[in-house]
């Protein structure tokens, strides 16, 4: 008799202890999704897009198509590469974040700065310039920076040091996110900040600074662009000169972004050293951002 009630006990544990198995698997199978669990892997992108703001006359649409110095080279190059690729054009702001998200895989017309290492992908020769060393093998075009003002005040002021700009404490514009130079942002100027080139050109005319800081060839195009030939002029002290660069973002998703970019390179590298690219910059108005 107890032996039977034995049997029977552990025929029970059994019975009860297949159903409890059962019944835990498939609430782990409806509660818990193995893949979930994965780190995510963002799509690999099939056209290499690449970001900025608009900069006549180096990338800029015109009549819904995107033209440009920059913008003829890189369908030239990436056409020999067999690369398909598009470029957008946003507010700064928006191009930034979609490099910094993973929505991008290179920007277009940026400068070094060291802030941005953990973003953007800088040559070694790209890094040593923005600490002070000689001009990158690697770059896409030369920016030279200078002062504009009202041609009206012309022969009132001078620019010959960040000093001697702090201590008449001139009203200076400068756009918002540029990098400009290290020793203009730490000169301790009455610098104020707007979103655009062509809102700085604008406050400049209504008077409301007295100096606009900017790149030779795109303030020259705006200045025309907006019909200001005849209201504003630039100082004759250049400010600096820095290159201007097209790296890969880090978070890209296109297939080998980094050597694309450092194809691109070399074969622009070549256009130059052959005096290709002269035609190109001086269609557009912009030879002097061709050398160092």
């Amino acid at each position: 008799m107890k032996r039977g009630l034995l049997v029977l006990g552990l025929f029970l544990a059994c019975a009860v202890g297949l159903v409890l198995t059962g019944y835990l698997a498939e609430v782990w199978s409806q509660t818990v999704d193995p893949a979930a669990s994965l780190p995510h892997s963002p799509a690999l992108r099939k056209t290499f897009l690449i970001v900025g703001e608009a900069w006549p006359p180096f990338e800029y649409e015109e009549k819904g198509k995107l033209v440009g110095v920059d913008a003829e080279l890189i369908e030239k190059i990436f056409g020999e590469m067999g690369v398909p690729y598009e470029i957008r054009l946003y507010p700064w702001t928006r191009a930034w974040w979609m490099a910094t998200h993973g929505e991008a895989d290179a920007v277009i017309s940026v400068s070094y700065k060291a802030s941005r290492e953990t973003e953007l992908v800088y040559t070694e020769d790209q890094r040593a310039f923005g600490e002070g060393g000689p001009w990158p093998e690697n770059y896409l075009w030369k920016s030279t920076y200078y002062f504009y003002c009202l041609k009206s005040r012309e022969s009132d002021l001078t620019f010959t040091s960040y000093e001697q700009l702090a201590e008449e404490r001139l009203r200076i514009c400068r756009v918002r996110g540029y990098t400009y130079h290290p020793r203009f942002l730490q000169a301790n100027l009455g610098v104020e900040a707007v979103g655009h080139v062509d809102e700085g050109l604008q406050a400049l005319v209504e008077e409301k600074f007295d100096l606009l800081p900017g790149d030779v060839t795109i303030v020259g195009n705006a200045i025309k662009r907006l019909g200001y030939e005849g209201s504003v002029v630039r100082l004759p002290q250049a400010m600096f000169s820095k290159p201007y660069l097209m790296p890969a973002c880090r978070k890209a998703t296109y297939p080998d972004a980094r050597g694309v970019v450092k194809r691109f390179y070399k074969r622009l590298s070549e256009l130059r050293e052959s005096g290709e690219m002269l035609q190109s910059y001086r269609r557009h108005g912009a030879e002097d951002a061709l050398c160092p």
